[in-house]
This record gives C-alpha cells, sequence and structure tokens, in this order.
C-alpha cells in the first residue's frame, strides 16, 4: 500500500510541477530578454567526475544574443548537481551529490536574494541515500522529492513556510537490479 501510494503522490508532483510560472517569474529580470540561469556543479571528486567548481554558479543571459554574464556563486556547497526552484521563485533546492565511502547524500535549500542574482543557505538535510540524482519541489511548496541513485530509493522531504527542509517525511527502498 505505502509503495502504491508513494507511486502515486510521485506521478502528481512530477506533473504538477510542469507548469509556466518559473519561467515567467525569471523572465520578468531586468528586460523581458533577459534570463537567471542557476548552473549545478560537482566541487569534488567523484567516480564518474574530477570536480573542480565552487558551488551553484549564477549567470544572467541575454537572449537575443545568447551572451552570457557571471553574476555570483553560491555559498560552498558539495556537489550541487541537480536544481529546482520552488514555483514562487523564492527559494532554490539542490541535491549534495556524494556517497559510498563519503559522506551520504543531503539535500540543500537555498533563499534566492538580491532579484535572484545571490543565494543564502538555509538548511541541509539527509537525502536518505547515497548520490541523490533528481530533485523536484510541488507546485504548492510543501514537499521537495529526491532519488537517490546509489541506494536506489525515494524520499519525500517536507518544506517549512520559510523554505527550510525538515528530515524526510517518507523513503521507499526499491528491491532488484537494474
Amino acid at each position: 500500500m505505502k509503495t502504491r501510494l508513494l507511486l502515486i503522490l510521485s506521478v502528481i508532483l512530477f506533473f504538477s510541477c510542469r507548469n509556466t510560472k518559473k519561467q515567467e517569474i525569471f523572465s520578468q529580470t531586468d528586460s523581458a530578454e533577459t534570463y537567471i540561469l542557476y548552473i549545478g556543479t560537482y566541487t569534488e571528486k567523484e567516480a564518474h567526475v574530477d570536480g573542480k567548481a565552487e558551488g551553484i554558479y549564477i549567470y544572467r543571459m541575454d537572449a537575443k544574443t545568447g551572451h552570457l554574464t557571471y553574476v555570483n556563486t553560491s555559498p560552498p556547497t558539495v556537489n550541487p548537481s541537480f536544481l529546482d526552484i520552488s514555483n514562487d521563485g523564492k527559494y532554490l533546492y539542490s541535491v549534495n551529490e556524494t556517497g559510498g565511502d563519503t559522506e551520504a547524500g543531503k539535500v540543500s535549500a537555498f533563499r534566492i536574494i538580491n532579484d535572484y542574482a545571490g543565494l543564502e543557505l538555509i538548511n541541509q538535510v539527509s537525502s536518505e541515500g547515497d548520490y541523490p540524482c533528481f530533485i523536484e519541489a510541488d507546485k504548492d511548496g510543501h514537499f521537495v522529492l529526491t532519488a537517490n541513485y546509489g541506494t536506489g530509493n525515494v524520499s519525500l522531504l517536507p518544506v517549512n513556510t520559510d523554505g527550510s527542509l525538515e528530515m524526510s517525511s517518507y523513503t521507499h527502498n526499491h528491491e532488484g537490479q537494474g
């Protein structure tokens, strides 16, 4: 029963998050032709990558020319490889892709500040597994869903009104191979 409920909830979260509100928020920066880009990176060496970045990079992009201008870098955070922005545009959520012999995976919550040009770390919680490789905030701002590649599980993290994350309210461990 729990498996079926989580699967249904995951599908609802995935499809309910697909709307244009996020894009509308970020197209309303300096002009209708300027966008803010948040770029996830690897900051540490892992088996599949030799990470040398410093965190989440923030760029401004001119849609007419494609020109990118560096704006800022997030506070230090380890391997922020997958990102998602809350539907209201106030918060950015990031996995911290680690695991195995190193520290288990985490999920970080950031407050978007300075007209989308800066990030302030709110908190960080366990992803309940190794090598988180997906993150999605639901459209109502109540939950963040994450998947862990290394341990083959998914976790549902409640979101507080200040954008901070709580520990997982439900984790489903998949069984089998492949």
